[in-house]
């Protein structure tokens, strides 16, 4: 993915969403209090959003991006792992 190549940090961690997606808008503001809180400068992360909406098919269809919402981490450009949430009652 282009934009984490040019991330601050050598981690990136990448909410893929939709925004008509009731898990996806529960997740929001624990992501983003992460987001602007977080201070460990042992490890550098950056953290950024995306809308799958507007992905490339193509992109879409190599990152397997089927359920929502998932978590994508990346190392200096490269997708080490993805992962998606699980909602129980």
């Amino acid at each position: 993915m282009e934009v984490t190549e040019n991330a601050d940090g050598p981690l990136a961690l990448v909410d893929a969403h939709l925004d008509w997606c009731g898990p996806c808008e529960a997740i929001v503001p624990n992501y983003q209090t992460l987001w602007f809180n977080y201070e460990n400068p042992e490890i550098r992360l950056s953290f950024w959003q995306c809308n799958e909406e507007f992905l490339p098919a193509k992109l879409r269809e190599e990152l397997k991006l089927s359920v929502v919402p998932r978590f994508l981490i990346y190392s200096k450009g490269k997708l080490l792992k993805f992962t998606f949430l699980k909602l129980y009652k």
